[in-house]
């Protein structure tokens, strides 16, 4: 049966049964795409206008001396994703105990619900040279 639709095809000129099949297949997968992917995306939108809303208005607070080692001088917005640039003046910083406290305040305040929503946040601690010492993400809460 196959062969003699590839005969067909190759005589005739009639489309084959692959190609056909091939062409439902890709409508089939296009539509659910559609109709799944859209919703994601608005949603995703949403995010990213309100991180950039977010953005605005942490950037005219900005540089802020949040310790005597460290100064918050700006963010940085993806589409779903928040980074703080940090500048520190120590020659060695403790990741770990810096994600753990940054994790704390974030799961346990409102930017909780952002990163239910599918929001991450990265911070990156940079030296006094401007050259990157250490950066974590943190996407999602326990």
């Amino acid at each position: 049966m196959l062969a003699a639709n590839y005969i067909l095809a190759a005589k005739y000129g009639y489309p084959k049964l692959t190609d056909l099949l091939n062409k439902k297949v890709l409508v089939v997968v296009g539509t659910a795409t559609l109709l799944l992917g859209v919703p994601w995306l608005y949603g995703a939108w949403q995010l990213h206008e309100r991180l950039l809303t977010d953005q605005a208005q942490e950037q005219k607070r900005l540089p802020m001396k949040l310790s005597n080692t460290t100064t918050w001088v700006g963010v940085t917005v993806g589409f779903t994703s928040w980074t703080y640039i940090l500048n520190v003046t120590l020659a060695d910083i403790e990741l770990s105990v810096l994600e753990k406290q940054a994790r704390r305040d974030i799961c346990a305040g409102p930017k909780q619900t952002l990163v239910k929503d599918g929001a991450s946040y990265s911070y990156e601690y940079r030296g006094r040279s401007g050259t990157a010492i250490g950066r974590f993400t943190i996407a999602s809460c326990p």
